[in-house]
């Protein structure tokens, strides 16, 4: 399990310091949106579809994006989720003449979620908060007039989250969770 880890990092820090004799524009800037499947093995959900969430992206130098969301204020089978998401996102091929461009992100969000579950005669309400890091492998398909597709698999490196329950309140750390499996679609558009 380590040693896909540490294969991971290793490419994010080589990604980090390498150059590229393919000049890339910089400075560039894009709008987005984005759409989660969440599957949360560890209540027993099946997977639910968020809202989009929005987003604003901007280039550096390194040809790199940084990018901002506010995550959907949606619901969906008595779920309620809404947060905000940072992520920096490098790039592992920076020729611009190509229209697959594979990154690997780097991320935090923090989530304010809640929860109505039935369980048997009662119903369960939970209202939860955190942050959480990720690493988000990815690849980006360009299409013509600036307009890209992407598809993301995030895999959580911590989390900490508060829940509160009508009788109880707790808190957790989780190193490497894997409790979840979350799948990003985005669509969006450069200038």
């Amino acid at each position: 399990m380590k040693k896909p880890i540490i294969n991971i990092f290793t490419i994010v820090l080589l990604s980090l310091f390498a150059t590229n004799s393919f000049s890339q524009t910089v400075g560039g800037r894009k709008a987005f949106i984005n759409i989660d499947y969440i599957n949360n093995y560890s209540f027993g959900y099946a997977g639910d579809l968020t809202g989009p969430a929005a987003g604003f992206g901007w280039q550096n130098k390194k040809g790199n994006w940084h990018e901002a969301t506010l995550l959907a204020i949606g619901a969906s089978r008595g779920n309620f989720l809404t947060g905000l998401r940072y992520q920096y996102s490098v790039n592992v091929l920076k020729r611009s003449n190509s229209n697959i461009k594979p990154f690997i992100g780097l991320g935090a969000e923090e989530r304010f979620q809640y929860i109505k579950a039935e369980r048997g005669p009662r119903d369960y309400k939970t209202f939860s908060n955190g942050i959480s890091a990720y690493v988000s492998p990815g690849v980006q398909l360009n299409a013509k007039g600036g307009f890209y597709g992407s598809l993301q698999l995030p895999i959580d490196i911590f989390v900490l989250r508060n829940y509160s329950q009508p009788n109880q309140s707790s808190s957790y750390f989780n190193a490497f969770p894997f409790e979840r499996l979350d799948l990003r679609i985005g669509f969006g558009y450069t200038f």
